[in-house]
C-alpha cells in the first residue's frame, strides 16, 4: 500500500548498494562522473536530488503557494511527503494545499488518503465526483482513460483557480 512506501522508500534504477570486506550489503552508493559517493540513504538521496532539480529550474520560490494534486498513488504520496518534510530544513518557505479528485469507484483508499490527510495536518480539499463512472460507462467504451483523465484535469484547474493557485 501507498502509506508503507512512505516509510520505505525503495532504491531508485541509479542507486547501488555494494558488499561490505565480509560480503554484507551495507548503505546506498550513487554513481556520478564514474565514483561512488556513499549517502546517508535513499531519503537523503532523493531529498538531495529534488533540491537540485528545484533550485536549477526555479520550480519553489520564497513564499509560493502549491497545489499538490494526489491521486493516492506511490508517486503522487512521496511528492507530498518530500515537500512536506523538506520545510523543516530548507531556507525557502513554502505553503501545500491538497487536492485529491475522488474519481467515484467503489472499493478505492479514498478515505484511508483521507485519514493519512487529516493526520497530516496539511490543508486538503477532496472533489468527489462520478468521473470514473462516466469514463467507463457504455457511450465511452473507446477511450475511457483519455476522457478520465481529461475530466480531471479540468477539474484540477478549476479548483486551483477557486483555491487561489498558480503553481500545480
Amino acid at each position: 500500500p501507498w502509506h508503507v512506501a512512505l516509510n520505505s522508500f525503495s532504491s531508485p534504477p541509479h542507486t547501488v548498494s555494494t558488499p561490505d570486506k565480509n560480503g554484507i550489503r551495507r548503505g546506498i552508493l550513487f554513481q556520478k562522473k564514474g565514483t561512488y559517493v556513499k549517502r546517508k540513504g535513499v531519503k537523503a538521496l532523493v531529498h538531495s536530488l529534488m533540491g537540485k532539480a528545484i533550485g536549477r529550474f526555479n520550480l519553489i520560490e520564497d513564499g509560493d503557494r502549491l497545489l499538490i494534486c494526489v491521486s493516492g498513488g506511490y508517486d503522487s504520496m512521496v511528492l507530498l511527503h518530500l515537500l512536506h518534510t523538506r520545510l523543516a530544513f530548507i531556507p525557502v518557505t513554502y505553503s501545500l494545499h491538497v487536492l485529491h479528485i475522488d474519481l467515484g469507484f467503489a472499493g478505492g483508499e479514498n478515505d484511508k488518503l483521507e485519514n493519512y490527510l487529516r493526520k497530516s495536518e496539511l490543508p486538503y480539499t477532496r472533489v468527489r465526483t462520478e468521473i470514473g463512472a462516466v469514463a467507463h460507462g457504455p457511450a465511452n467504451r473507446e477511450n475511457p482513460c483519455f476522457l478520465c483523465s481529461r475530466m480531471r484535469r479540468k477539474l484540477i484547474f478549476q479548483n486551483a483557480e477557486r483555491l487561489g493557485y498558480k503553481k500545480i
